[in-house]
């Protein structure tokens, strides 16, 4: 992995570790950001760089595509829009937990941080190099962590308490909902992946295949498949024994000659080498699921999450608006709308929100 993407997934591992919608790179309103950071927005005086507008607005144009949809048809302004309101958001909300004094401490901080650094990067000086290029400081980082965490204070302590979905709910909207719980036939399976990189690096694959086979005679001479999937798989199944989630026929989308030697076996039954877009496999089928409805008790806590979250989410909405209309908010968005507006009307592409000035 390169430094700079290291340096991304970093941010947003720490992000996903503490509240899934918020961008750990907020900073207070003592702290001044480096001026190449510039600034999206404005909340009582604490100012939003644009580096973490690009960081969430290019995390949502990703997961746009990764979802199929085409660059021409995603709505960057709506997106744009959408992105500066949720750091305000955020700001606001961290705001709020400090005026309650929902304080942070730093261990909690360091706990968040130190892990960070540790999952992503072989050394402390790798990860400060990375800082220097973004023009970032640790104090920088940290001050996230902590908004961050203040936020899932206020959530945890203030909002949770109040939330009154419970089981009947869920029940009624399982019943209400018959068809969504019907399910076809599902392949449980488990396998092995030996990684290609580069799937036009005839040398890469020649290794990989070359690897592969030696995997496959150690199953053949009777070794623990789990056991060998933990020791030389490429994919991250390899921690619970090469075991994926059950799956029907056309749900792999992109890993189709997977789905077909899957579906190709009998229970218990292993394939030979399976070649993806990912690499080399080899599939063994542990068991079958068959057609019919998901009981209520096996979905009713994921219900329940869903529907809490749902509240969660209108609770939230309503507090920000409450106190947006007290708070001194600044945005900045207008230029980069006008500059996207100026490439529509030419006829050019739409810039990259990747590639904005930081």
């Amino acid at each position: 992995m390169s430094s700079n993407k290291k340096f991304k997934s970093l941010i947003i591992f720490i992000v996903a570790a503490v509240f899934p919608s918020i961008c750990a790179l907020n900073a207070k309103a003592e702290y001044k950001p480096p001026a190449e950071l510039g600034k999206i927005a404005e909340v009582n005086g604490v100012i939003i760089t644009h580096l973490e507008f690009e960081q969430i607005l290019r995390k949502r144009v990703e997961d746009a595509l990764r979802r199929g949809a085409k660059v021409k048809e995603l709505d960057q302004k709506k997106m744009m829009i959408s992105v500066v309101d949720e750091l305000v958001g955020t700001e606001l909300l961290f705001q709020e937990s400090v005026r309650l004094g929902l304080k942070v401490s730093e261990t909690e901080i360091y706990n968040i941080y130190n892990k960070g650094i540790d999952r992503e990067y072989k050394s402390r000086d790798d990860y400060k190099k990375d800082l220097e290029k973004a023009h970032l400081t640790e104090d920088y980082v940290k001050l996230g962590i902590e908004k961050s965490l203040g936020v899932e204070k206020l959530i945890r302590e203030k909002f949770m308490p109040s939330l009154k979905t419970g089981e009947a709910d869920a029940e009624k909207f399982y019943e209400e909902n018959l068809p969504d719980f019907e399910h076809p036939e599902l392949l449980e399976t488990r396998h092995i992946m030996v990684k290609v990189p580069d799937m036009k690096d005839q040398k890469a694959k020649n290794a990989a295949l070359a690897k592969i086979k030696g995997i496959e005679k150690r199953l053949e001479q009777g070794e623990d498949f789990a056991k060998v999937a933990k020791e030389t798989s490429g994919c991250p199944s390899r921690d619970k024994g090469g075991v994926l989630p059950p799956f029907s026929k056309g749900q792999m989308s992109g890993l189709e000659p997977y789905e077909k030697a899957a579906f190709a076996l009998k229970a218990g039954q292993r394939s030979g080498v399976v070649e993806t877009r990912f690499g080399y496999h080899i599939i063994e089928l542990t068991g079958k699921q068959a057609a019919g409805m998901v009981p209520f008790g096996e979905v009713k806590k994921n219900i329940i999450e869903m529907l809490q979250n749902k509240e969660m989410t209108e609770l939230l909405i309503a507090k920000i608006m409450e106190l947006r209309k007290k708070a001194k908010v600044k945005t900045y968005v207008d230029k980069l709308l006008k500059d996207l507006s100026a490439q529509d009307s030419s006829g050019k592409p739409a810039p990259d929100a990747s590639k904005s000035k930081k």
